[in-house]
């Protein structure tokens, strides 16, 4: 700040135009982007996103006055009731594969044991 200020006003007026300035360059190094992220390819979309993505027509088409939300609501309960479905039959699945795992290790537990059962034998003899 200058010294050649003398009164109140003189200093608050100088004061006002510094943080207008401030404010100006703050605000146009926060909305510049570098130039770096234009080259990065965009993030696919997870299965959610694809999932609203495909159903958000449909729903708007069958319910025409749902807002927004009420949208939103509806392709989430979609979302639910198809993770349940598909959750059920993954779990059938992985309780058939954790089966034959456990058949297997059972197997191999069951040769190991006679393995070794013969060798005391055999040290016994």
């Amino acid at each position: 700040m200058p010294d050649t200020y003398n009164t109140k006003k003189e200093i608050d007026d100088y004061y006002k135009e510094a943080m207008k300035k401030a404010m100006e360059n703050s605000k146009t190094k926060k909305g510049a982007k570098p130039s770096d992220d234009t080259d990065k390819p965009k993030k696919e979309l997870n299965g959610y996103q694809l999932f609203m993505k495909e159903h958000i027509k449909i729903v708007k088409e069958e319910n025409p006055s749902l807002t927004g939300p009420e949208v939103f609501s509806k392709i989430a309960e979609l979302w639910k009731k198809k993770k349940e479905d598909t959750g059920a039959a993954a779990s059938s699945e992985t309780s058939v594969v954790a089966t034959a795992a456990d058949a297997k290790a059972d197997a191999k537990t069951d040769e190991e044991t006679v393995a070794k059962t013969d060798a005391k034998k055999k040290k016994a003899k």
